[in-house]
C-alpha cells in the first residue's frame, strides 16, 4: 500500500506498522545515543553484521545460515572479541583494533 500510494504516515503509525524500531521525543538525541552505543562495540561485530543484513536480503535460509557462521568464525578468538570479553569481565571499556 505505501509503496504503490506514497501515502505519509506519522512516526506513530510507523510504529504501529512495525516499520519503525523505537519512537523518540527528541529524535536527534536518540540517535547520537544509539550511534555511541554502536560505536562502543567491537567494529568487525558491526561490520559482520552489516554484511549478513545486507547480503542475507535476496539470499535463501541455508545461504544466510552459512553465511552467518562463517562470519562467527572470524570473530570467534580474534583480538577484538577478546577485548569485548575481557571488558565485561572488568566493567573497564573495551579497546578494539580497527585496521
Amino acid at each position: 500500500e505505501l509503496t504503490y500510494t506514497a501515502r505519509v504516515l506519522s512516526g506513530t503509525e510507523a510504529a504501529q506498522l512495525g516499520l519503525v524500531t523505537r519512537l523518540a521525543d527528541d529524535p536527534l538525541a536518540a540517535a547520537r545515543e544509539l550511534a555511541t552505543e554502536i560505536a562502543a562495540k567491537s567494529p568487525h561485530a558491526v561490520r559482520a553484521a552489516k554484511r549478513l543484513y545486507d547480503e542475507s536480503w535476496t539470499a535463501t535460509t541455508e545461504e544466510t545460515l552459512a553465511l552467518e557462521a562463517a562470519l562467527q568464525l572470524t570473530l570467534v578468538g580474534s583480538p577484538n572479541q577478546l577485548a569485548a570479553v575481557s571488558a565485561g569481565l572488568s566493567n573497564e571499556p573495551p579497546r578494539f583494533v580497527d585496521p
